[in-house]
């Protein structure tokens, strides 16, 4: 008898396989540490007692690092630890143990730098093939975690498929289904990493001469990637309602011409809400708290019509506002069927509902998903209206 869909997904659903499990208490006699060359003396002090109980010297990766001055770097370690030192290639080459990663843990929202890193390590495993490694719990311990929804897969199951029949290609499709196994399960070990950079999927970046709006600019590191892919004759509208982030997105856009920094909000109305600052969680909000200012807000559909602009591509990363957002962009949506990137990891509901919201438009796009954080952060929908890969 031929399977529905719904089976068909439960049963690829219950075959994945973690690929970042959280390892509690390492091993080093079994297993291989890998790091970074500028986190190597942390992570040597971090196993110090390990490394001195083992038996044999432990081994230690570095992935960043390609062989030179291997006798310095050697005779530097040796002189504090007994610890044997290879490249990457080496231990694929030559050792079979299983791989733990050590990265340094961040300790404030600033640290943001550090899951970039660990974001580059995970990449820097899959170009040499090695898809499936642990992750030392002190790695993830002072990082936000989130609750498991063992019911999230079966409560949902109707819209899951929906959208599951509704991605453009198998690996969106493989992607999606992992991010559901984070929300029930709790654990980010799960998600892969896109290939390509947030931003940049092949067929849904921004083009010579395209006009882009981006909704959420932080510190403006997003539009002046756009602004460069669109070049001098193309133009980035940027949104960002709290007036540091703008501040600081105006100073560092300051040489890019061809971007515009507005210091109110997206959202579906025209209106006057109120901002919380929380650096780069910053949310819209209609209720005033003890710690909001008042912002302003204006629909894409409305500021794009009053100058006359068109849109190549809207890119929305607005702290859980991307269904506000959108609903204020529809007549935009319709009439040029711009290119999409939409955040839609913000809330369990809206991971859902962006994808369904869109899909169920029925506009001719073709939608994709990627991941861009090994975290529980940056999935991004995408969709075009041009050819499917």
């Amino acid at each position: 008898m031929k399977k529905t869909l719904g089976e068909k997904i439960r049963e690829q659903f219950s075959r994945l396989a973690i690929l970042r499990p959280i390892i509690d208490d390492v091993d080093l006699e079994r297993t291989a540490i890998v790091t970074f060359t500028r986190t190597l003396e942390e992570a040597l002090h971090y196993y110090a007692q390990k490394i001195r109980k083992a038996s044999s010297p432990p081994h230690f990766i570095l992935a960043d690092w390609h062989g030179t001055d291997r006798k310095k770097m050697e005779n530097e370690i040796a002189a504090n630890h007994r610890v044997h030192i290879f490249t990457l290639a080496e231990h694929i080459l030559g050792d079979k143990r299983p791989l733990c990663v050590y990265t340094s843990p961040p300790t404030n929202p600033m640290d943001w730098w550090k899951d970039f890193h660990f974001n580059h390590m995970v990449r820097l495993l899959r170009s040499q093939g090695v898809f499936v490694c642990g992750i030392d719990a002190a790695a993830v311990q002072s990082r936000p975690q989130r609750q498991a929804l063992p019911g999230y897969f079966e409560d949902h199951i109707a819209e899951i498929c929906s959208i599951y029949a509704g991605l453009a290609n198998a690996e969106s499709r493989e992607t999606f289904l992992r991010a559901v196994k984070v929300r029930v399960t709790g654990n980010a070990g799960w998600l892969p990493l896109a290939e390509y950079g947030k931003y940049h999927h092949p067929l849904v970046s921004p083009g010579l001469g395209d006009v882009v709006c981006v909704g959420g600019l932080l510190a403006g590191r997003s539009a002046s990637a756009q602004a460069w892919c669109v070049g001098p004759g193309g133009r980035v509208y940027g949104f960002e309602p709290e007036p540091t982030n703008a501040a600081v997105s105006q100073r560092n856009l300051r040489f890019f011409p061809n971007v515009t920094v507005e210091n109110f909000g997206l959202w579906s109305t025209k209106a006057t809400l109120h901002i919380e600052n929380k650096y780069s969680s910053s949310t819209i909000q209609e209720q005033a708290s003890s710690c909001s200012q008042e912002c302003r807000t204006v629909t894409l559909d409305e500021y794009l019509a009053d100058r006359g602009k068109h849109c190549d591509l809207i890119s929305l990363d607005v702290e859980n506002a991307e269904m506000q957002v959108l609903q204020g962009a529809i007549q935009t949506i319709h009439q040029h069927r711009p290119k999409l990137q939409i955040s839609i990891y913000h809330s369990d509901e809206q991971f859902l509902q962006i994808p369904l919201m869109l899909m169920r438009e029925n506009l001719g796009y073709s939608f994709y998903i990627g991941c861009h954080s090994a975290w529980y952060t940056e999935t991004t929908l995408y969709a075009t209206t041009s050819a499917t890969i």
